[in-house]
């Protein structure tokens, strides 16, 4: 049997996750190296994920729902399922990836050297017949703005203390970045990150067209509302709204004619969509969403 480290708990936000959960169970209960436990947040969820956690009880290592369903969005459920877990270092990941066997044992084992550690992955696509196939792999820590790494929020994990400093995840942003949000503040503090390039979590991509369509504009949305956030550091990088006029009008007419896109051009057109809305709203408006950090944190360490 392999060894488990008491000190790890595993977070994972869900929501209507049923489809897809117990492939994520099941891989993090067959590592080479268990966590103490692992802590399902379940954010209102409909569907039967909560008693298909609850199913696994403690037959491996504790596997328990955190009811976090009194207020919607990925950043709560993250933060309630961690103020919830005993572990000193947190690990989360998400409801419907498939992490690698040896997840668990190399994030926690960078974890021993640095404040927070993320990951490489791979795209795990669905194809027309239903079945998924491998994807695109990404092994490079990514950057944001001036050559600022972060961590992916699917794939990302952290001392206690760290996430008790920070407050947790920006509960603001919606549909993105909240996850950068959080790694930018904590560099900001002092933190260290650490990278494994390798493709820890096959990372299930949205498999219809609507979703990606959500996505991007999401995406590109909170994008300005990060850059804002962090003003004026980076406001060198919000886009005038001339400038998106002029991007995003021209591909209009071609979507009101239903003409067909790729999902590049689509990811790319939404995108754009996202960033004037986020221009008109946080930058001309100045309508951007106030700071909503995670307050509900014990004042002493575990």
């Amino acid at each position: 049997m392999a060894r488990t480290i008491p000190e790890v708990s595993v977070v994972i936000p869900a929501y209507n996750a049923a489809d897809f959960i117990r492939e994520q169970l099941d891989a993090l209960l067959s590592g080479t190296f268990l966590p103490g436990e692992i802590v399902v947040s379940d954010n209102g969820s409909t569907d039967t994920t909560a008693s298909l956690v609850q199913s696994y009880g403690d037959s491996v290592v504790p596997v328990r729902v955190v009811d976090s369903s009194s207020r919607q969005g990925v950043s709560y459920a993250r933060n309630k399922g961690a103020q919830e877990a005993n572990g000193k270092k947190l690990l989360i990941c998400d409801a419907d990836d498939v992490v690698d066997s040896r997840w668990v044992e190399q994030m926690s084992l960078h974890l021993d050297s640095c404040d927070l550690v993320g990951s490489g992955y791979q795209h795990l696509v669905r194809q027309a017949n239903g079945d998924y196939t491998l994807g695109h792999l990404f092994i490079h820590q990514p950057e944001v703005f001036d050559g600022n790494r972060y961590l992916l929020g699917g794939t990302i994990g952290f001392r206690r203390d760290v996430f008790e400093s920070l407050h947790g995840f920006d509960m603001s942003y919606i549909g993105g970045h909240d996850e950068v949000d959080f790694c930018l503040r904590a560099s900001a503090h002092g933190y260290t990150q650490g990278w494994i390039p390798e493709p820890l979590i096959l990372y299930r991509q949205r498999p219809s067209r609507n979703g990606l369509v959500k996505q991007s504009r999401n995406y590109g949305r909170t994008w300005i509302q990060l850059a804002q956030n962090f003003s004026p550091i980076y406001d060198h990088h919000i886009p005038s709204l001339k400038l998106m006029i002029r991007k995003v009008a021209p591909q209009v007419p071609s979507m009101l004619l239903n003409k067909q896109m790729s999902w590049e051009e689509l990811r790319g057109f939404y995108w754009n969509v996202g960033r004037l809305e986020g221009v008109i709203k946080y930058r001309v408006l100045r309508k951007t969403p106030q700071r909503n950090l995670y307050s509900s944190v014990p004042d002493s360490p575990r």
